[in-house]
């Protein structure tokens, strides 16, 4: 969040070049002074993913880890993606709304890893939410891929006029697992192409490698 706004700060005090305008980055985290706690798995996992449909007991009941396919984590439940969009678009919205001017028709909405999923499924399920997306390193491997397909079943005429799509990842995700690297670049690939092959959409999506970048980087 610090780096967000430091990079806001700068590139906006030369508009004219670096093309950024006025803007409000709001971060949206749980409580803790720690990593660990600040990136509370439990609650991601509750907000960030949607009810599982595989028919696999192993992502019905639990996360797996991608990257330890042994280690089931029994207590990361998914399921509230659906009220914690909706939650951003309206309460959340309306409390921003009531404290400073915003623009109601420029409104962006980006996440990273897990939240990256969440980013790419609000887009999918939930279009009229945000104008613009922007999933980084994105977990579309979850639930078998569910998110792609539904990407690939989204009706572009639910997406604003002024609908963008940013979809981005580092070109080395986890430096010791090329199996990963390729899983991921091949879901992002996906992704991007169940949006661009759409009518009218291919001039407004982007698929961008991260040269040098990591997972952690990537963000």
């Amino acid at each position: 969040f610090g780096t967000a706004i430091d990079c806001l700060r700068l590139q906006a005090e030369w508009p004219a070049v670096s093309g950024v305008g006025p803007m409000m980055i709001v971060a949206i985290g749980y409580p803790g002074a720690r990593y660990v706690e600040m990136a509370n798995m439990r609650r991601r996992c509750i907000d960030f993913l949607p009810p599982a449909t595989s028919n696999s007991l192993e992502v019905r009941q639990s996360l797996f880890d991608p990257f330890d396919k042994s280690y089931p984590r029994k207590y990361l439940q998914p399921g509230g993606a659906d009220a914690f969009a909706r939650w951003l678009s309206t309460d959340l919205r309306a409390s921003i709304s009531d404290r400073y001017p915003i623009n109601a028709d420029k409104h962006s909405l980006a996440g990273h890893s897990l939240g990256g999923a969440f980013c790419a499924y609000a887009l999918a399920n939930h279009p009229g939410f945000f104008q613009r997306y922007a999933p980084l390193s994105a977990s579309l491997w979850w639930d078998e891929g569910r998110i792609i397909r539904d990407l690939e079943a989204l009706d572009p005429a639910r997406l604003s006029p002024d609908f963008h799509a940013l979809i981005a990842l580092a070109d080395t995700e986890i430096p010791e697992s090329p199996d990963v690297n390729a899983m991921m670049l091949r879901d992002s690939r996906a992704a991007y192409e169940a949006l661009a092959t759409k009518s009218g959409l291919k001039d407004k999506v982007q698929l961008v490698g991260l040269n040098g970048e990591s997972h952690q980087s990537s963000q």
